[in-house]
């Protein structure tokens, strides 16, 4: 099986990994000083949040490619999911009646721009952005009180 990961690379790689597990992970809590129970219970929300997210975008263009496959499980097991359980998802993601297309909001501006950054290069894994992918990528964006357009892909166009 290929490696799809060229897009995760060109947007960071392992450097963007290890951005998104340390604001994840990180013991201080987000300027509005919940507890450190709520702040633990806020970065494992916000796990389930950007799985979520993704999957929300995979369905945008209602295809999904093994190259989005591969960008999900691998940020499923980064943060700990069972591998059937993600499977499960993806397998499922375009019949969940149950999975909302509104994009996730999250309790850390980092982990917002983390998940955009990671979002723009799982959309483009498959060597296109879909117009549908590309108005959700901005209105995950503006949902976290981020300024962002995403780019267009290296020569080439939005198909739609």
């Amino acid at each position: 099986m290929p490696d799809h990961s060229d897009a995760v690379a060109a947007a960071g790689g392992d450097r963007l990994t290890a951005s998104v597990d340390a604001a994840l992970e990180a013991d201080t809590p987000p300027s509005r000083n919940p507890s450190p129970a709520d702040h633990a219970i806020e970065k494992w929300m916000d796990r389930g949040r950007y799985f979520r997210g993704l999957l929300a975008l995979v369905r945008q263009d209602r295809h999904v490619t093994e190259a989005e496959r591969e960008v999900v499980m691998r940020v499923g097991r980064r943060f700990g999911f069972a591998r059937d359980f993600c499977r499960e998802a993806l397998d499922e993601v375009l019949s969940n009646p149950h999975l909302r297309e509104q994009a996730p909001s999250f309790s850390d501006p980092l982990v917002a721009r983390l998940f955009l950054v990671e979002a723009m290069a799982l959309s483009q894994s498959d060597g296109r952005l879909d117009p549908r992918e590309l108005r959700w990528l901005e209105a995950a964006a503006a949902r976290n009180g981020i300024e962002w357009q995403a780019p267009h892909l290296p020569g080439g166009q939005a198909e739609g």
